[in-house]
Formats: structure tokens, C-alpha cells, sequence
């Protein structure tokens, strides 16, 4: 490892491990709501951002630690494309216009979509559940 890769990762492990720590708070505390209110909604809003977050973090550690490039497309890429790609896959869109490598960078993608894809119906239901809940004992007060 050169120095300049050392120099990335310590610049990255403080936000990431910001991120790894926020998370599992937010969605804990999302999780316990009650009531779904605007707050409930930016929480999980926050959530699914922070997830974004960790796993462009791990692209950009995986592309110094790796003597390959983490994308296909050649040339120097910004840590701005590496965050771009993490929610391009976290929402499943995928645009095409940046491909991770064979091994690692493809299956760290593939679990970023997985996680996305399982985390958004996983809390709109929950939200969706305890709305409908909220609905009918607003009416059962009336």
C-alpha cells in the first residue's frame, strides 16, 4: 500500500464509520415510531441515504485497496462518480454508463441493489401498516 492509498482510506474511515454508526440508529428508531409523521418519513428517507453513503464508501476503499480499477470504464474517476454509481445501483436504475469489474465490485453491486430493492418494501410496508393503523383508530376515536 502507497501512501497515497493510505491517505484515502484514513480519509474515508471517519465518514464511513459516521455512517455505519448513524444507520442502524435511524432505522432503529424509524422502526418504533408509532405514528408515521413527516419525521418517520424523513427517517427512513435518511436511511436509505445513508445507505447510499456506506456503499459508495466501500466502492471508493475497494478501488485503493485493489490493484483493478473498480470500474470498467478506463481513466481516473471522482469520488462524485463513485457516489453516482452507489445510487444508480441502490435504486436499481442502471444507467450503463459506469460497470463495476469482474469479482468484488460486481458483487458488492449486486448486494447494494438487493439491499435496496429489499429495504424499500420492507419500510414502505411498515409505514403503509402503521398508516392504515393510525387511519382506522383516528376513526375509532370519532
Amino acid at each position: 500500500m502507497n501512501s497515497t492509498q493510505l491517505l484515502a482510506l484514513t480519509y474515508l474511515l471517519p465518514a464511513g464509520l459516521l455512517v455505519t454508526a448513524t444507520l442502524p440508529v435511524t432505522v432503529n428508531r424509524v422502526l418504533h415510531h408509532r405514528r408515521v409523521s413527516f419525521e418517520t418519513v424523513l427517517g427512513a428517507l435518511c436511511a436509505y441515504v445513508l445507505i447510499g453513503l456506506l456503499f459508495a464508501f466501500v466502492y471508493l476503499a475497494v478501488n485503493e485497496l485493489r490493484d483493478e480499477p473498480f470500474f470498467v470504464q478506463p481513466g481516473l474517476h471522482t469520488q462524485g462518480e463513485f457516489l453516482y454509481f452507489s445510487f444508480v445501483a441502490l435504486t436499481t436504475l442502471g444507467f450503463g454508463d459506469l460497470s463495476p469489474s469482474v469479482g468484488l465490485p460486481q458483487a458488492l453491486t449486486v448486494l447494494e441493489a438487493l439491499i435496496g430493492s429489499i429495504f424499500l418494501v420492507t419500510l414502505v410496508a411498515r409505514l403503509v401498516t402503521l398508516w392504515v393503523r393510525q387511519d382506522e383508530a383516528d376513526e375509532r376515536r370519532r
